[in-house]
């Protein structure tokens, strides 16, 4: 709240605002903050407007919605003005057309995003996230055993499942998953632990 007082720019002071409302669980007044502004505009926080109204509609389960938000990032992403370490967001829109039932389509986006994921990997960057990712390509083309192994390389180069990420789109693929939610569950208190000691 502080922050936000001493914001100048009411756009910003607005997604701000926004970013609060999605840690609260009030997507819907998430949306129509992030909504109405410039889906570039960023604050110093997580994301950019557009990025926020898409996974606010994502949280509401609106897969058509998020998949015309992502537009937005997909061109930010070819035209080289995103952060290129996420590896771009074929991923996300692999996941979004497996929600909506268009199938051939989403096959198209998991081999980019395979392809992005496996660059990543071989480049050898030490990021959990493109293990995680790996691993989400891998579990929505039915390799489990597969996708399991690479969160487990995921969990190793410092992954966790946190308040904060723990709904984040690459973890989509694993909800129904006894033995994720099991990672999960350890990994959250293990991070709560940690917060313990420091407090």
């Amino acid at each position: 709240r502080k922050a936000i007082a001493r914001e100048s720019d009411a756009g910003k002071r607005q997604l701000m605002e926004a970013e609060v409302t999605l840690y609260r669980g009030d997507y819907r007044r998430c949306r129509a903050l992030a909504g109405t502004l410039d889906p570039e505009l960023t604050s110093g926080g997580f994301y950019s407007a557009g990025e926020l109204a898409r996974r606010c509609a994502e949280r509401q389960h609106d897969w058509a919605a998020a998949l015309r938000l992502l537009a937005f990032e997909k061109g930010r992403f070819a035209a080289a003005r995103a952060d290129l370490g996420n590896a771009g967001p074929a991923l996300e829109e692999a996941i979004l057309l497996e929600q909506l039932g268009r199938h051939a389509e989403a096959a198209t986006a998991l081999a980019a995003a395979r392809r992005s994921a496996q660059a990543g990997i071989d480049s050898g960057r030490e990021y959990p996230k493109i293990w995680l990712r790996m691993a989400a390509v891998l579990r929505l083309q039915g390799d489990i055993e597969g996708a399991y192994r690479m969160l487990d390389a995921a969990f190793a180069h410092g992954l966790t499942v946190n308040a904060r990420d723990r709904h984040d789109f690459e973890f989509l693929p694993f909800r129904d998953d006894a033995r994720f939610a099991a990672l999960a569950a350890a990994s959250l208190a293990s991070v709560d632990t940690m917060r313990a000691r420091v407090e």
